[in-house]
């Protein structure tokens, strides 16, 4: 299962719109629906976020580290990612 499917299917299962998960974000729909349709990789702070909104970090941090693996890290640094896995593993 991609980030975006997972980022959906755990929407969905907390009865949230895009609409809503963007309004607790302070970003946009449309924002939502390009990390679900993959069109958009989002940041590890977004990932974060979206994580922290639907309480579950670990499921979506799992999937945002293979996400920003393949996309060559999109600008985030080896260490965040490795300081992100230290963190949710204790």
């Amino acid at each position: 299962m991609t980030f975006g499917a997972s980022l959906k299917r755990l929407r969905m299962e907390r009865g949230l719109s895009q609409e809503e998960l963007a309004r607790r974000l302070g970003t946009s729909k449309q924002a939502i629906s390009r990390y679900e349709n993959g069109a958009r990789v989002p940041k590890i702070s977004t990932v974060s976020a979206l994580a922290a909104a639907l309480e579950s970090a670990l499921l979506l941090a799992q999937r945002a580290l293979g996400v920003c693996l393949a996309a060559r890290f999109n600008g985030t640094t080896a260490h965040t990612l490795v300081t992100l896995k230290v963190k949710l593993s204790d």
